[in-house]
């Protein structure tokens, strides 16, 4: 199964290919551009790289958040126009899960991400990376 993933929710503008569970390949951009300059040619490039077209990849996979509401915006309106237009199944992730899968390990991770105003967006997840997130108040 071939996935192309975009992420557009924090100031790095990032977009892969992964086959199976594999990344086949990755662009990373931190140029200070808008996402809504850089995302389609992004994905344009990365697929000319793979000698790849929209009609090969499987599924879409796109960030939702959290993090910068306009970037997620970007990401997810032009990951439904992609797979609208291509009948393309679509999955969206959360940044925090995202952040969890870095680490392999069969542990209990914390996934952080600075919400600024001296604030941050958390989650906590199992070795499964499900959720075991709660709530806390007086």
């Amino acid at each position: 199964m071939k996935i192309l993933a975009i992420d557009t929710s924090s100031k790095i503008c990032s977009v892969a290919i992964l086959e199976n569970e594999e990344t086949i390949e990755e662009i990373n951009l931190d140029n200070g551009r808008t996402h809504s300059e850089n995302l389609m040619p992004m994905i344009a490039e990365i697929l000319a790289k793979n000698n790849l077209k929209l009609e090969n990849i499987d599924l879409i996979s796109c960030s939702i958040g959290p993090g910068s509401f306009t970037g997620i915006r970007i990401g997810v309106a032009s990951v439904k126009a992609m797979a609208e237009v291509n009948q393309i199944p679509v999955v969206g992730v959360t940044s925090l899960e995202t952040l969890a899968r870095i680490d392999e390990s069969n542990k209990t991770k914390v996934a952080l991400i600075d919400a600024r105003n001296n604030q941050v967006y958390g989650g906590i997840f199992d070795e499964n990376y499900r959720s075991q997130t709660r709530t806390y108040g007086r």
